[in-house]
């Protein structure tokens, strides 16, 4: 399993009021992925300031291009949308309640949705391990949590084992808190040209494409202050 990024937040922020909470999920629900997909493509037309946040790979200026355009990206919808860890609909992420962990690190173990996150789940089906043969794996959007991870995020894990194999984390983290007020929050799983990716979208503050092998892709949406 890859090495799963902690992501500490500064204590002052985390008692100030206001947007630190409403930043700490999504900003709206959609009944659909694509739609949100379209959301967030519309918004990006919008934004005033597209630029890299850092020295990024060649692929990256190809995939904003295709998703201003709307080409080569499919929203991935999940097979159940849930508000309660009690949805029937998620009764097989119940399976690892009383499973004996053995040989596993504290941060690979899984035992139930409400140590990962709270509501609301996103349930998906999706191929990860790059084995076709064997089926499609388990992935679960999750909210913050305060027993578990704190940030929201996707998870993959393996129901047999009770073991998180990889993760997304996403909306929450302090770089990524817009200083406008209202402002828009909303991450979604994509296919680009096959190949899965999250997008992450903070509106005025900062836009990312990830996959699972820790390549990303980050733009800044806003002007530096070069008086700093």
């Amino acid at each position: 399993m890859k090495l799963k990024v902690t992501i500490i937040m500064i204590t002052a922020l985390l008692v100030a009021s206001g947007p630190i909470v409403c930043h700490a999920q999504e900003s709206m629900r959609f009944d659909s992925e694509a739609k949100k997909l379209e959301f967030i493509r519309q918004m990006l037309l919008k934004e005033k300031v597209i630029e890299p946040f850092r020295s990024i790979s060649k692929h990256c200026a190809p995939m904003l291009k295709d998703l201003l355009a709307g080409k080569n990206f499919r929203a991935i919808e999940p097979v159940a949308r849930a508000d309660s860890e009690d949805d029937p609909r998620l009764a097989k992420w119940k399976q690892c309640e009383d499973f004996t962990h053995k040989n596993l690190e504290p941060m690979e173990e899984y035992y139930h949705l409400g140590l990962l996150g709270e509501p609301p789940y996103r349930y998906y089906r999706i191929e990860l391990d790059g084995n076709k043969k064997n089926g499609p794996e388990d992935m679960i959007f999750h909210g913050e949590s305060n027993r578990g991870h704190g940030n929201p995020g996707y998870e993959w894990v393996n129901l047999k084992k009770c073991k998180i194999m990889d993760e997304f984390a996403v909306t929450g983290r302090v770089s990524r808190l817009s200083k406008k007020p209202n402002a828009v929050f909303q991450n979604t799983l994509v296919y680009y040209k096959r190949k899965l990716w999250m997008i992450d979208y903070s509106e005025e503050s900062y836009l990312e494409l990830r996959n699972l092998d820790i390549s990303d892709c980050i733009w800044r949406l806003y002007k530096l202050d070069k008086k700093k």
